[in-house]
């Protein structure tokens, strides 16, 4: 596997992984519930996450082949986050907002760590451990700079995963609905990035 450090010219490819990715997300389902709709509009929804992660200091790391990519955004508070989403309806925003000040509300008063915003893998390779390997690739780097890590995972079997490099879980699931639950998870930097077995 070899993996790139995404740029923008990176992010037309970027933007159309991550809507395939996370098409049936059960966030994504619950901000967009018309399937054709969340098919349009995802790609420059979550584009501009990648968008914004680039431009920010964060990075977004994309397999050479194509088949995932993760999206990392730097701590903090960006004031400015919610106006880049102009391609959404008044409905959906609502919606997001809501979302966003969930998250904010729940996230990690830790000090300096990134955020693993998104990690898609395209539909067809899912369960074939690869992305788990690019998220191995991003850990590793993390480590050598002794940043920590967090993520909400959006399901139980994404948790698992996360677990086996290292992540924690780090407070109460929280989200929107019974059916859109968010897992806070939380991983100090360490000496190994491998899956713990």
């Amino acid at each position: 596997m070899t993996v790139k450090t995404a740029t923008t010219a990176d992010l037309p490819e970027v933007s159309v992984l991550l809507a395939e990715g996370f098409q049936d997300d059960p966030i994504s389902t619950w901000l967009f519930p018309d399937a054709t709709r969340r098919r349009e509009v995802q790609p420059a929804f979550l584009g501009e996450f990648a968008a914004l992660a680039i431009e920010s200091g964060g990075r977004v790391s994309l397999r050479h082949d194509g088949l995932a990519t993760t999206v990392w955004l730097p701590s903090g508070e960006d004031e400015d986050f919610l106006t880049r989403f102009g391609m959404i309806t008044d409905e959906e925003a609502g919606r997001f907002e809501q979302l966003a000040a969930l998250m904010a509300g729940n996230g990690p008063d830790r000090g300096d760590h990134m955020h693993l915003q998104l990690i898609a893998v395209r539909p067809d390779r899912h369960r074939m451990g690869i992305g788990g390997e690019l998220l191995a690739h991003d850990l590793a780097d993390l480590d050598t700079r002794g940043t920590p890590a967090y993520l909400e995972a959006t399901s139980w079997l994404s948790a698992s995963l996360y677990k086996r490099y290292g992540f924690e879980f780090t407070g109460r699931p929280f989200g929107p609905e019974p059916r859109s639950r968010m897992y806070p998870m939380w991983r100090d930097a360490q000496g190994l990035s491998s899956p713990r077995s």
